[in-house]
């Protein structure tokens, strides 16, 4: 069989054009395009079909030379564009982020092609920011394509492909391709279910999509050509039609959705045959001219709509300025990078491409590293940097050094009990505080949101402090089948509860009489009944808040005999209004921002926030009654006064929420003075 020569097919194009559009509608707004997010899953299909046209149009006897060859095309096609848009975005993003590691770090891994990695572990970060709000949160498709490259080119060499292949390889190749398809397909259904994030950003779960694409594309050149023909005008068009309808309507991430565009998209691939209405539509000069700036306009449409929502904020007035630029930018991309650098390489060896690919994407690499280090406070905008973070102290994340949720194998006791330490400022307070020798906070989130009175207990008292926390595993631990959603699914939450429960016992033998074990969890978003609440979900939090106050009752009889005092923080008012991964990191007024959107204001009823929280509160006041070293601390009042109707997610001078349930350290710092005078009682 002699090598297959790829044929420009301008309908494909077309469809890169609808994936696109439906994709930056979607991400301009939800409520014009509610899954217009499945623009990536075309885009997916269509990369397998054209990926495979490639590999099979370039036959090569040797290994290095096939290999080299793809790569060298992949690295002349992607990479040039990929690094100017890192670099500009990076530098744009210190502009108005005053904390912009999130987003460098992403970028510093989109370079390599593992932003999808990043992103992941960032989705299990309470204090992570709102994807929204990083400007490199579009890569995760470019590092799951790029995943599939590293695997891809090897196995259409193992099977001969690579190398005059004959009908009984393209045979044995598509055979493995659709098992391979089919099992990532399964593994796809599964994680929608148990573990969305990891479904939504690894390879695997997004094999079956690149890999139909590749079976399309044996289809069209190898399959039953009479069948295929038979196609008449009104199925392309009825095609795009139903692949037009499920796009408005649609807006939960879910395997049938997604499986249901992967088929009309391959239908319309197969079909889309010349004197046909899908043909005419899709190959329509401007309409193609768009697919061929796909991959431009998708890199840059992110980025500006990102600082839009860091500056003047998407509205109805600045949607249209929006658009304009995403294809100016596209269009500037494509134009005088993508072509230029394709026609620059054209004749250059692969090998070659590969050296300055390499070293480009480490020089790009190198300049936002040291962005994420110390630049980007020279390009800051803001004057009065009025930003208050959660999970911070002394301006270092104890997510990164105390958080032992997804980082429990590097956990060392000895030396993260000295890292997570901080002493008393001996300037401050009384000899009388030493009556409580050293505080140690243990629990989920919750502990870690406490990180502002930390920080005042210490500048303005006499305490000796210790976090060590795991993010989503309340101390003590509950078993995972009584969690809620997403934790009673999630990988890691087996090694969770076993690292809480590890802490917690070490904690207890190394504390001393009269120390403090402060424990923060999530006790309102996890036991409060919410009228909402489905009957299954309110008999899981009933089940499980038994459990836990058990499991609570002999860690405190343990703590007693020791003569340790625990603390429990009662829930804060929490706000079930936030939108999915909201956060308060751009709501803060300045020059760039003159106004802060609407939902940046939260608020919930008190009385009905009490009420929901009254068999959390019963619970532990029949505890308390029976532990005497037992205590109860309730900070409500404080962020929540008596005199109020309404809770809300700010003071005065400013928000004191992270999101929609966590304080920031403004809103915890108010605590700070009621507690040092609940401790003082304590000590009595």
């Amino acid at each position: 069989m002699q090598a297959i020569k790829a044929v420009y097919r301008p309908e494909i194009d077309g469809l890169r054009a609808l994936a696109v559009v439906a994709v930056v509608l979607n991400h301009l707004d939800k409520k014009i395009l509610p899954s217009g997010y499945l623009g990536v899953d075309i885009f997916f299909v269509i990369s397998g079909y054209v990926i495979t046209s490639s590999l099979l149009a370039r036959q090569s006897e040797s290994l290095g030379e096939f290999i080299g060859s793809f790569y060298g095309r992949r690295f002349r096609r992607l990479l040039p564009a990929l690094i100017v848009y890192c670099i500009i975005a990076a530098l744009l993003i210190c502009l108005v982020d005053s904390d912009p590691g999130p987003s460098l770090r992403t970028g510093m891994a989109a370079l390599f092609g593992f932003s999808n990695f990043h992103l992941l572990s960032l989705s299990t970060n309470y204090f992570s920011p709102d994807s929204d709000l990083n400007i490199f949160t579009q890569t995760w498709s470019l590092g799951v394509e790029e995943q599939f490259y590293f695997i891809f080119p090897f196995l259409f060499w193992i099977l001969g492909l690579a190398r005059r292949p004959s009908r009984q390889t393209v045979i044995r190749f598509a055979g493995l391709l659709a098992v391979l398809m089919i099992a990532s397909w399964l593994t796809f259904r599964w994680l929608s279910a148990a573990n969305p994030s990891a479904a939504f950003f690894l390879m695997p779960s997004r094999f079956w999509e690149l890999s139909a694409g590749s079976l399309l594309f044996f289809l069209w050149h190898f399959g039953p050509q009479k069948c295929l023909n038979r196609c008449n005008y009104p199925m392309p068009i009825l095609a795009l039609l139903l692949l037009s309808l499920r796009v408005p309507y649609e807006s939960s991430y879910n395997y049938k959705l997604t499986t249901v565009v992967v088929f009309l998209t391959g239908f319309l691939i197969l079909n889309l045959r010349q004197r046909t209405g899908g043909f005419a539509l899709l190959s329509y000069t401007p309409i193609v001219f768009i697919g061929l700036m796909s991959y431009s306009i998708y890199l840059w449409h992110w980025g500006i709509i990102c600082l839009v929502r860091w500056t003047i904020g998407i509205q109805a007035w600045s949607i249209p300025f929006v658009l304009i630029l995403t294809l100016l930018a596209g269009f500037a991309s494509y134009q005088w990078i993508e072509k230029r650098s394709t026609k620059i390489l054209l004749l250059t060896r692969p090998s070659r491409i590969l050296k300055i690919g390499f070293m480009s994407s480490l020089f790009a690499f190198g300049f936002i590293f040291s962005l994420s280090q110390w630049l980007h406070t020279k390009f800051f905008m803001s004057i009065n940097n009025t930003l208050d973070h959660s999970e911070e102290i002394d301006g270092v994340s104890l997510f990164d050094k105390c958080d032992y949720f997804r980082n429990y194998r590097t956990f060392n006791y000895a030396r993260d009990l000295a890292a997570c330490t901080y002493p008393a400022n001996r300037k401050s307070g009384t000899q009388s505080n030493l009556k409580i020798p050293h505080i140690y906070y243990l629990g989920n989130s919750h502990a870690a949101h406490l990180s502002g009175m930390i920080s005042s207990l210490r500048d303005e008292s006499y305490y000796s402090q210790t976090i060590l926390y795991t993010g989503a595993i309340k101390s003590p631990p509950i078993p995972k089948s009584l969690m809620l959603p997403p934790w009673d699914s999630d990988p890691w939450t087996e090694s969770g509860i076993a690292t809480q429960t590890k802490i917690s016992r070490l904690i207890l033998n190394t504390a001393k009489p009269g120390d403090v074990i402060v424990l923060g969890n999530d006790l309102g978003t996890t036991f409060a009944m919410i009228s909402t609440d489905s009957s299954e979900i309110k008999n899981r939090k009933i089940l499980a808040l038994k459990t836990w106050i058990h499991e609570l009752s002999v860690y405190a009889a343990e703590a007693d005999l020791r003569r340790v005092q625990v603390v429990v923080m009662m829930p804060v008012p929490f706000f079930q209004v936030a939108k999915p991964d909201f956060t308060t990191k751009n709501c803060q007024k300045t020059w760039y921002r003159p106004s802060i959107a609407s939902d940046c204001y939260l608020s919930a009823q008190r009385a009905n926030t009490i009420q929901s929280f009254s068999g959390i509160k019963s619970s532990l006041n029949a505890l308390e009654a029976r532990h005497a070293n037992l205590h109860l601390f309730s900070g409500f009042d404080v962020l929540c006064p008596a005199d109020r109707l309404v809770c809300i997610n700010r003071v005065k001078d400013g928000f004191t929420y992270w999101d929609g349930g966590h304080l920031n350290n403004r809103g915890s710092g108010l605590l700070s003075k009621s507690f040092q005078d609940f401790l003082v009682k304590l000590k009595k």
